[in-house]
């Protein structure tokens, strides 16, 4: 997991868009500069 966070922080500090969808909070803490949180098709949470 540790070399999956690298290459997303990798790809979007060279200028790319990364979009994960993950059930790890422990990835979406490392490497996620914005989180959407979404509950049966609804957006729960924008941050």
């Amino acid at each position: 997991m540790e070399k999956v966070g690298k290459l997303l922080k990798d790809l979007a500090e060279s200028g790319k868009t990364v979009l994960v969808s993950t059930h790890d909070p422990e990835l979406i803490d490392k490497c996620c500069d914005y989180v959407l949180c979404i509950d049966r098709g609804k957006i729960i949470a924008d941050e």
